[in-house]
Formats: C-alpha cells, structure tokens, sequence
C-alpha cells in the first residue's frame, strides 16, 4: 500500500467516524414530537440468513446451530391531521398494536428521517 493510500484510508475513516458523531448528536438533540394517532396495520419484513455448505447457498433454518433471521417489526400510524407515518418498532410494541388502537404516538424529527419513541395507548374506562 503507498502512502497516498493509507492517506486516502485515514482520511475516509477520520470522515465515516465524523458523520457517525453528528448523526449521534442531531438524533440526540432532536425535539420529540407527540401527536394522537390510531394504529392502521402492521407489517413484518424478514431477512434470512443464508450461508454457504459446499458451494450451495442454503437457509439458516435448515443448519443446526445457526442464528435465527431477522425480523423487523413495522406499525403505520394515521395522526389526528389525516397523515399516515410508518415506524420500525420493537416486538413488543408490534405485539401490543391492534387496528384502530387510538393513543399518544411520540417520535423524533431529525435531519436524519423520524424515529420512533413511544405509542401509549388510551386507556378505556369501564
């Protein structure tokens, strides 16, 4: 390797660790923003871990011993203006959700998308 690219690898990574720390700090220092909302549906997207057994690309599900995929849970919510926004949430928010389910949805608003908080649901009275 010359030492034009050893420069070129310091400086990419001295930029990637740059972009990693105000990432962190504009999520960090973004407001949170609560609104009313009512659960509209749910969705789960499953990534499968393949990996190789002499050559052919097999599932994970069917080698012993190896990780499960990954899921990643989704919940579209429709806010009191009539907006739809979608989150990625924990398995268990996922699991607490049901359609038309109103409550208090928080979330943060930064340079980088939103991020989902909270969603407490209201609670009925009896």
């Amino acid at each position: 390797m010359s030492r034009a690219d050893g420069l070129f690898v310091l400086v990419l990574a001295l930029g990637a660790v740059a972009f990693f720390i105000i990432h962190l700090i504009s999520v960090w220092k973004a407001p949170l923003v609560t609104r009313n909302a009512t659960v509209r549906g749910k969705r789960v997207t499953k990534h499968p871990k393949d990996a190789q057994v002499n050559g052919n690309v097999v599932r994970s599900s069917t080698i012993v011993g190896m990780a499960r995929p990954r899921i990643d849970y989704y919940v579209n919510f429709e806010l009191d203006d009539r907006r739809r926004v979608e989150f990625q949430v924990g398995r268990d928010t996922y699991e607490a959700a049901r359609k038309r389910m109103t409550g208090t949805l928080t979330w943060q608003d930064s340079w980088f998308g939103l991020r989902f908080v909270s969603f407490e649901p209201e609670v009925e009275e009896e």
